[in-house]
C-alpha cells in the first residue's frame, strides 16, 4: 500500500516520506519556477509536513543551479499530474546524498497566488487532536446553521462550513472561534492540518499555513486536562446556542479569552507568566460575565462583617436585606446632597468616586465568591478548604493575589510576602485552568454531567497527590 521513500531526522523530529497509490498528501514535482527561471526537477512535496525534497538524481551542476536560484517567496511548482502549486517562506533545512530538504511556511495547491478568495461556497478545516484517553468524541457530526453564514458541521476530523457565499478572511476567523470553543470544552486546541476551499472561480484549493491563533497548546497541560463537555450530550442546537453566546462575549470583551489562551500556549514559557495570565483571565472574565452576582456577594460580605463587629445576633437574609435597604437609601441621600451642593469638575470627580467604589470588586472577593458558592470550584480546591493541603484557603487567596500583582505590576519579590513554589505553580496552573474553562462553559450554557464533574475532580486530586 505504502512505499517508504525516505526517513530523515530534523531537529529531533523524524519525518517519513511515503506515497500512497492514487491519493494522499505527497505530490511528485516535475518542475520549479523561481526568479522567472524554470527548471526541470525530480522532487517530492509533503503537504502536511510542509517539506520539499529536491532529489539529486540529475547532474550536480543542474541541482546546484536550482537550489541557488530559489527565492524565499512566490515559488511555483508543477506536479506530475500538472497540479499548480505556489509556496512561500522557503527555509533550507539540510541535505544528504539524495536530496536538498526545505521547510515551507505556506503552500497553495491548485492556485497561482495567495490572494484572498472571495467567492467561497464551502470551507473545510481538517483538524487533528492529540489522541489520549481523556478526550472522547461520540463519532457523530454536530450540525447547526448560522444566519448569513451557512451550515456548520463539526466532528473529530474536520470543521466544515457550507451552503454560503463568503470571503476567506471572514470564514477563517469563524473557524478559529469554533476551535477556541472546542479547546475550552476539550482542554486542547485542535491543530489545523489544512484548509480546503471550494470556490466558484477557482474550483477546489488546498492551503497549508500557520493560523494566527493560539494553536500551540502546551501538551503537558492538555494531557492533564479532562474534557468538560461530553459530545454524547452536546447536540447541534446546544452547541449553536453556546457558540453564539461565546461569540457575543468575545465581541464585548475578547481580552480575557486571549489572556487565557496565552496561558495555555507555548508562547508562555515561564510558569510565573502562565499563572499570572490565568489569574488575570479569571479575574477579568468574572467581573465581566458575573458582575451582578459578584456585587451582590461583596455587598452581603460587608454587611455581615459590620453586623458582626457591632455584636449583632441571629443574622439572616431578612436582616441583611434590611441593612442593605438602609444603606442604599442613605447613599441616595448623599448623592442628592452632592448634586445640590456641587457642580462642574468637583461634581464630576465625586460622581466618578462613587461609581468606582460601587463597581470595585477585588480579586479576593472573586475567588471567595467561587470558593464559597459553586460546588464544582469548591471541589477543585477541596484539599485547600478542608485539609489545608498543600496550603490553606486563606493562604491560597493571599498568594494568588501576590503572584498576580508581581507579574502584572512588574513588582520585585518581597521577603514579607509569600509566593507559590515552583512545584505549586504547576499545580495551580492546572487547577485555575479547570476553573476558567468551567466558568466560561457555565456562562454560555454548557452544563457538565455528573460523570464529567467526577472525572475532573478525580483528575485534579490525583494530580495533586502524585506531583
Amino acid at each position: 500500500m505504502y512505499k517508504i521513500l525516505k526517513m530523515i531526522r530534523i531537529k529531533n523530529q523524524i519525518i517519513i516520506i511515503k506515497i500512497k497509490t492514487g491519493v494522499g498528501y505527497i505530490l511528485k514535482i516535475k518542475s520549479l519556477k523561481s526568479f522567472n527561471k524554470e527548471f526541470e526537477i525530480s522532487g517530492l512535496l509533503d503537504e502536511k509536513s510542509r517539506i520539499l525534497f529536491i532529489e539529486k538524481n540529475k547532474s550536480l551542476k543542474d541541482v546546484l543551479e536550482v537550489t541557488y536560484n530559489l527565492n524565499h517567496n512566490n515559488i511555483e511548482l508543477i506536479g506530475e499530474r500538472n497540479e499548480q502549486i505556489i509556496i512561500n517562506g522557503l527555509q533550507y533545512l539540510t541535505d544528504d546524498n539524495n536530496a536538498f530538504i526545505y521547510k515551507i511556511s505556506l503552500i497553495g495547491i491548485n492556485c497561482k497566488d495567495f490572494n484572498e478568495m472571495i467567492d467561497l461556497t464551502e470551507v473545510v478545516a481538517r483538524i487533528w487532536i492529540h489522541p489520549n484517553k481523556y478526550i472522547n468524541y461520540s463519532g457523530k457530526d454536530i450540525t447547526f446553521t448560522l444566519k448569513d453564514v451557512g451550515k456548520v458541521i463539526i466532528n473529530n476530523k474536520y470543521i466544515k462550513i457550507k451552503k454560503g457565499n463568503f470571503r476567506e478572511f471572514d470564514i477563517n476567523n469563524l473557524i478559529l472561534k469554533v476551535m477556541e470553543l472546542l479547546s475550552i470544552i476539550l482542554g486542547e486546541f485542535p491543530e489545523i492540518e489544512c484548509f480546503e476551499y471550494k470556490s466558484l472561480s477557482k474550483g477546489v484549493v488546498r492551503k497549508y499555513f500557520d493560523v494566527n491563533g493560539f494553536i500551540n497548546t502546551d501538551l503537558i497541560f492538555s494531557l492533564n486536562n479532562k474534557r468538560m463537555g461530553d459530545f454524547f450530550y452536546i447536540n447541534g442546537k446546544k452547541l449553536k446556542k453556546a457558540f453564539m453566546a461565546y461569540c457575543e462575549l468575545m465581541e464585548k470583551d475578547d481580552i480575557q479569552f486571549k489572556t487565557y489562551f496565552m496561558s495555555q500556549s507555548y508562547l508562555s514559557y515561564y510558569s510565573d507568566y502562565r499563572l499570572s495570565y490565568l489569574i488575570q483571565a479569571i479575574e477579568g472574565f468574572s467581573k465581566f460575565a458575573f458582575n451582578n452576582e459578584l456585587k451582590e456577594y461583596s455587598n452581603k460580605k460587608i454587611i455581615i462583617s459590620n453586623l458582626n463587629k457591632n455584636g449583632a445576633k441571629n443574622i439572616n437574609i431578612d436582616r441583611i436585606n434590611e441593612e442593605d435597604s438602609k444603606y442604599q437609601s442613605a447613599l441616595e441621600d448623599v448623592k442628592k446632597y452632592i448634586n445640590d451642593k456641587f457642580s462642574g469638575d468637583i461634581l464630576t470627580r465625586l460622581e466618578g468616586f462613587f461609581e468606582y467604589n460601587e463597581n470595585a470588586i477585588t480579586l479576593n472577593n472573586i475567588l471567595e465568591y467561587w470558593l464559597e458558592n459553586d460546588e464544582f470550584v469548591m471541589n477543585i480546591f477541596m484539599n485547600e478548604i478542608i485539609n489545608e493541603n498543600p496550603i490553606s484557603k486563606d493562604k491560597l487567596l493571599k498568594i494568588t493575589i501576590n503572584e498576580r500583582n508581581r507579574i502584572s505590576h512588574s513588582m520585585k519579590k518581597s521577603k514579607k510576602k509569600k509566593y507559590f513554589s515552583s512545584h505549586e505553580k504547576i499545580l495551580y496552573i492546572y487547577k485555575y485552568t479547570l476553573m476558567f474553562r468551567y466558568i466560561v462553559l457555565k456562562k454560555i450554557g454548557i452544563t457538565l454531567t455528573d460523570k464529567i464533574k467526577l472525572l475532573n475532580i478525580k483528575s485534579v486530586n490525583n494530580y495533586a497527590d502524585n506531583s
